[in-house]
């Protein structure tokens, strides 16, 4: 991987660059940005605490948590909702890379719809598993709610998504 890469990634992340869709789309920058949204997330909550109003029982409890939370699993990673880098691909939808494995050539984001909005027609390059997370979303005829779990085959076309309400939905499949 190149420096040049690296500090682009860097940059995108820090909201000082704004990548091009052959950024967006390269396997080594999606991993960086990955990387660094993973490691900015983590100082972000540690340079940001929040005062504890609680009883000495309570209080334990809640620090027993925090340590928990420090002591991660070897190669897992968890990102909140709320944390990460959205990019607007559309008008009222955005995007958060969450995951990208440059082996496989998969990669796993966010989509947040605002009502209204529609995501155009498409093809499917590999097979792709959609999880519906919040809100209510139409393909077609069909509506699917919080929950709702879509699967399109590889070289099919899907038809117009759009949101019923504002709707946040999972997505993996190919780069």
């Amino acid at each position: 991987m190149t420096d040049d890469v690296k500090i682009r990634s860097a940059e995108f992340v820090l909201g000082l660059y704004d990548a091009s869709r052959k950024d967006l789309a390269d396997p080594e920058f999606q991993a960086e940005v990955a990387f660094w949204e993973r490691n900015l997330v983590l100082l972000e909550e540690t340079l940001q605490p929040q005062p504890l109003q609680l009883s000495d029982e309570a209080l334990w409890g809640e620090i027993e948590a925090r340590l928990d939370e420090l002591e991660t699993v070897p190669g897992t990673r968890t990102i909140p909702l709320e944390g990460g880098v959205w990019e607007q691909i559309a008008d009222g939808i955005e995007r958060k890379v969450v995951h990208v494995d440059p082996v496989a050539q998969t990669q796993a984001f966010m989509v947040r719809m605002a009502k209204g909005s529609v995501l155009p027609s498409h093809e499917h390059g590999g097979d792709e598993h959609c999880v519906v997370v919040s809100g209510k979303l139409s393909v077609g005829r069909r509506t699917f709610g919080a929950g709702a779990y879509h699967f399109a085959a590889r070289e099919t076309r899907h038809e117009p998504i759009a949101a019923i309400e504002d709707a946040i939905f999972f997505i993996q499949g190919p780069l």
